[in-house]
């Protein structure tokens, strides 16, 4: 006869398990028109909310809201393409964002930068923005890196590729600016190249 008691208890168990999993268990829902959810910490970029009718959440029972995003990596490029067509420089997550997006490491970016390593991650922490020379470069590097360079790339690519590497060697080289000429690299991307 105790065997069948221990066996009702346990059932009883988990029972209540079940009934403690069910009032635990995130919710999932829309958000409602004018509502927002800040985009998840792992992305590295502290303030960016996501809005929108469309957007799905996971509400659990502390308040909490998590988005779920189906498609991260269209999420990643509209986040990048926005970035790198600022008119102000970067903040440093954004510097951090940009630079995981393009896949490099400090120690490669820094490089690229013409920067020490340790001056890179100073300005990666810094809470407001990155000196503007630094950001210009690091996003004129982070779109020659993100660009799809196509086998036989027609006149047009050609001329856009030598006018964005003439950008970043007068940008690495710290020409002083003199003319303006305005480039569309293309997805929204406009920079602006100045020469003597």
């Amino acid at each position: 006869m105790p065997a069948v008691e221990t066996h009702r208890l346990d059932a009883d168990v988990e029972a209540a398990l079940d009934r403690f999993d069910e009032l635990d268990a995130p919710r999932r829902r829309r958000l409602n028109e004018g509502e927002r959810v800040p985009l998840p910490n792992d992305f590295g970029l502290p303030g960016v909310m996501i809005a929108g009718t469309g957007v799905e959440v996971l509400e659990y029972p502390d308040g909490t809201r998590t988005p779920i995003i189906a498609r991260v990596d269209d999420l990643l490029d509209v986040l990048f393409g926005y970035l790198v067509s600022f008119r102000r420089p970067l903040t440093g997550a954004e510097l951090a964002f940009v630079r995981r997006y393009i896949g490099k490491t400090q120690a490669e970016f820094a490089n690229m930068l013409n920067l020490a390593r340790e001056t890179l991650c100073r300005h990666e922490k810094r809470k407001g923005f990155v000196p503007s020379q630094v950001s210009k470069l690091a996003c004129l590097i982070a779109i020659l890196a993100s660009v799809k360079h196509p086998e036989s790339p027609s006149e047009e690519e050609r001329v856009l590729m030598a006018k964005l590497q003439d950008a970043l060697a007068c940008l690495r080289e710290g020409i002083a600016p003199a003319s303006v000429e305005t480039i569309d690299a293309g997805s929204g991307v406009t920079l602006e190249l100045r020469r003597q």
